[in-house]
């Protein structure tokens, strides 16, 4: 009789402390149940992280692996972050234990770091990109352009979210998987719950990177004219006083609440959700809004533009300025119903494309893919 295959040792390595609680960290999290009977599944990360939304409790319940490390860095002007000489030496032992390591690759250095350990531990590589690989940070972008792109032929392979980063990183190799954020299905309704009635929906941090700016500049226009609509936070980040200012001068049009781990109560009757970034890699928060039918209103950026078709399942922000936001969120409060309903059938619709059965053939596909070859 054959025996076992062997499972593959899978380790994740990220230069930020999972506490921190974002994308990233949320996307790896669910990746650890959805595949821990197929692999052996690790995590290292740094100790790197402001603000912490998640308590060390919190950690042990989200990721289902067998080993969490955490890492002491050393943090030079809140920009470089790198492993002290004792976690360097772990970093490395970590590396050669595993089959195959999936590396975060967002900051500066790292990426330099990751590939001499591969090259020397003889460890199998691949760099996901969770972040925009450009931003407002032009130390990152010249970087990235001079250094990381070109370190992208010592990898056996790059992971993206959407297709304008697949696109762009064709230039430097052709060793690229594009397989989108997933929805986990026990978190997914069985129906369409949108409510043509409800609220306005923003979920995400409040920070420059979202435009918080931008948005409540246009919703203090928006409450002026259509004096009915309401809006509803859910978030936390520097510029929260954005929101507590504009809740204060507009009380009965503005609802705010601390970040909420219960899907149901954040998405559940809302009319639509929208997203004022300046830019993302792949908006997870949208299509979890539309696996409850939210239709959406977004910029238009990398990674929304795979997910929405304008005036089918959202509209896209006419402009990125709070003038194009209040246009295209005037046109949503003007919709008819009958037109809402189809637009939200749609959006429900769209949101199964993103199922984890789907994702995990995907991506199991290539972890094995990469471990063998």
């Amino acid at each position: 009789m054959a025996g076992k295959t062997k499972k593959i040792n899978l380790l994740f390595y990220t230069p930020i402390d999972l506490a921190y609680g974002a994308g990233f960290e949320t996307w790896v999290g669910k990746i650890t149940h959805l595949l821990k009977k197929e692999f052996n599944i690790s995590i290292v990360f740094s100790d790197v992280a402001d603000p912490k939304r998640w308590s060390d409790k919190l950690l042990r319940r989200k990721f289902a692996v067998s080993k969490l490390l955490r890492l002491h860095f050393l943090n030079f002007f809140s920009q470089i972050f790198l492993p002290d000489g004792n976690s360097l030496a772990k970093l490395y032992r970590e590396f050669k234990k595993n089959d195959i390591v999936y590396f975060n690759c967002t900051f500066v250095l790292n990426d330099l770091l990751v590939v001499l350990i591969s090259i020397i531990s003889k460890t199998k590589v691949i760099f996901g990109f969770h972040a925009p690989v450009f931003y407002e940070n032009k130390l990152h972008n010249l970087y990235f352009r001079l250094i990381t792109f070109n370190l992208l032929r010592f990898v056996k392979e790059v992971h993206v979210l959407n297709s304008h980063d697949e696109k762009y990183l064709k230039k430097f190799t052709p060793n690229i998987s594009k397989i989108p954020a997933f929805l986990s299905s026990a978190e997914m309704p069985k129906q369409n719950v949108a409510d043509f009635r409800g609220k306005f929906l923003f979920v995400g941090r409040f920070d420059f990177q979202k435009g918080l700016d931008l948005l409540v500049t246009a919703l203090a226009k928006i409450f002026r004219i259509h004096e009915r609509i309401k809006f509803v936070f859910f978030g936390s980040g520097p510029q929260r006083a954005f929101v507590e200012q504009l809740q204060k001068k507009y009380p009965k049009n503005v609802e705010l609440n601390e970040f909420e781990n219960d899907k149901k109560k954040i998405y559940s009757k809302r009319k639509f959700i929208l997203l004022s970034s300046r830019f993302e890699t792949f908006p997870a928060v949208l299509i979890e809004a539309m696996s409850y039918g939210l239709p959406v209103i977004t910029t238009r950026i990398p990674g929304a533009i795979d997910i929405v078709t304008h005036g089918k399942n959202g509209f896209y922000i006419s402009n990125p300025d709070e003038n194009g936001i209040e246009k295209t969120v005037s046109r949503a409060v003007l919709l008819p119903k009958k037109i809402y309903n189809k637009m939200s059938k749609n959006a429900f619709l769209q949101a199964q494309k993103y199922s984890d059965k789907i994702f995990k053939q995907k991506f199991s596909f290539l972890i094995k893919k990469n471990s063998e070859s």
